[in-house]
């Protein structure tokens, strides 16, 4: 309250920055993630498969591979990502965070982070 005294003098507003919830961003990489009649196709027929983790022999032939991880500790936080190409070729990043943040936070910044690589390297797949 007392910032809220001190910059009202100066027509300034002080706002707490909300967090993004974990559901809220699950939803949100759903919901504008597009999917292609082909990877609707795959979908459908692992439904209807066995009950097994994903191989890289049941993807199709044009799909990039996305894994990222972040963490944090006392030191600071930091994100890596990893993209496989089609071809099977790594293209590895790793991220120093300029700020404190929970080992949640960092996750969410890596996956950020991953989404910004593949869309400036215009993956589709």
């Amino acid at each position: 309250m007392k910032w809220a005294i001190e910059l009202s003098q100066y027509d300034l507003l002080y706002r707490l920055k909300t967090a993004i919830k974990a559901p809220a961003l699950a939803d949100f990489v759903v919901e504008f993630t597009p999917i292609a009649e082909e990877e609707k196709m795959v979908t459908k027929s692992k439904e209807n498969a066995d009950d097994t983790s994903p191989t890289d022999s049941n993807l199709p032939n044009d799909m990039w591979q996305l894994h990222v991880d972040g963490a944090s500790n006392h030191k600071g936080a930091g994100a890596g990502v990893v993209i496989i190409t089609p071809d099977g070729t790594l293209l590895e990043q790793a991220i120093t965070l300029g700020f404190s943040a929970s080992n949640n936070e960092a996750e969410y910044e890596a996956l950020l982070a991953g989404l910004r690589l593949a869309k400036e390297l215009t993956i589709k797949r």
